[in-house]
């Protein structure tokens, strides 16, 4: 059940962002610019992600579990 509700919740995700970077290549004039300005956004959450260490993810993924 809990894969179900991750699956809806990701897709609805996906689909907010692909409105989101179309509005951004809208109001930039450029779609370049809106695809490199996502992609750093995304690098930005992911980088810290990447940078904690193993332990601290090991507690976090068994708070969620």
């Amino acid at each position: 059940m809990l894969y179900i509700l991750l699956a809806v919740f990701v897709g609805a995700l996906t689909s907010l962002q692909s409105r989101t970077n179309g509005q951004l290549s809208v109001d930039l004039h450029n779609n370049f610019a809106a695809a490199l300005a996502s992609q750093i956004s995304a690098w930005v959450f992911l980088i810290p992600l990447i940078l904690i260490p193993k332990k601290r993810r090991q507690v976090l993924k068994q708070s969620f579990a």
